[in-house]
């Protein structure tokens, strides 16, 4: 197959390699380069950088409707366009160029969760399965007819980032079926029942900062959700000072302790086994705190946490 690759962070990058070894890529389109917020230097995206060292041709436009960039693609002759995680809406304009025009591979079993962030709503959401669809792209965001999907479970405890690296191989797996055998999934695809459809949550930072006053379950899926980014922070009230820009990166619901007649956001310690755990009072039970990280401080479990006297018993998150 002669394809055209569109798609930009790490995991994107991992698919690519595996559609480089069966098949011609003939160019790859990734977002522009960005600046390193240690650097300060652009950096291009990790699939801008396997084109470049692979002298695959590489576009990385600001507007896909660019009339140069429209003509050298057309001019390319491509059997299919494929989309991973490439940031953008591809207009008609792009996705209708080649043979068998675009195909996505999308994080849920569609029509389920449309959207930009599958995965990360499917934990949020307490999801215990999702999977993998691949599909036609069409005019309307994630839309278009399904070629195959691939079901997975969810671990209760799971983050998004352990989710993900879980179950790419998967995604990867049916990507390479699915472009071994075009013509005959095209010809079987299946519409998307709309009556059916749910739609993502964004996930921007404004999400990320807990609120005790929500259920131990919500907190915990928000906590997993968000891990490795943008992360959950929140606050503590300690000795009478705040200490803000806190984040917590694992949790876990664990058995439920004596119903104690405190605020939410209230700490309590416990120690079992030699070893300190801390738990926090949320709107229907106490949340353990599992691994916490204090500003300017590396990322430390509750026990250590305790010894070390960030936290005790009494201190509220707010």
């Amino acid at each position: 197959m002669k394809i055209g690759y569109f798609g930009s962070p790490n995991y994107s990058l991992e698919l690519l390699k595996e559609i480089y070894k069966f098949h011609e890529v003939k160019v790859v389109i990734s977002n522009p380069d960005s600046i390193s917020d240690r650097s300060k230097i652009l950096k291009p995206t990790p699939v801008s950088e396997f084109a470049l060292k692979n002298n695959i041709p590489l576009f990385r436009p600001t507007n896909l409707k660019e009339k140069e960039f429209l003509k050298k693609i057309q001019e390319m002759d491509l059997d299919v366009f494929f989309v991973f995680a490439y940031g953008k809406i591809i207009p008609k304009e792009v996705f209708e160029i080649p043979k068998f025009k675009t195909l996505n591979l999308h994080g849920s079993l569609l029509p389920e969760l449309r959207g930009a962030s599958p995965l990360q709503t499917a934990i949020l959401k307490g999801y215990t399965k999702s999977g993998w669809t691949l599909q036609k792209v069409s005019e309307k965001m994630d839309a278009g007819d399904i070629l195959a999907q691939k079901e997975f479970v969810i671990d209760p405890s799971e983050t998004y980032g352990e989710l993900l690296s879980r179950v790419l191989p998967l995604g990867i797996e049916l990507t390479l079926d699915v472009l071994g055998n075009l013509e005959f999934y095209l010809k079987n695809a299946k519409n998307q029942e709309e009556t059916l459809a749910t739609y993502c949550t964004k996930i921007t930072p404004e999400i990320s900062f807990i609120d005790w006053n929500f259920t131990k379950e919500e907190i915990h899926n928000l906590v997993r959700a968000l891990n490795p980014n943008p992360v959950c922070k929140t606050q503590l009230k300690k000795n009478g000072n705040i200490i803000h820009n806190i984040k917590i990166f694992r949790t876990k619901i664990s058995e439920s302790l004596e119903d104690l007649n405190v605020p939410n956001g209230y700490c309590i310690v416990q120690k079992k086994n030699k070893r300190n755990h801390l738990y926090v009072k949320t709107k229907n039970s106490f949340l353990e705190i599992l691994e916490i990280q204090f500003p300017n401080k590396k990322k430390i479990d509750a026990n250590d946490c305790i010894n070390g006297n960030f936290v005790k018993e009494g201190d509220v998150f707010l």
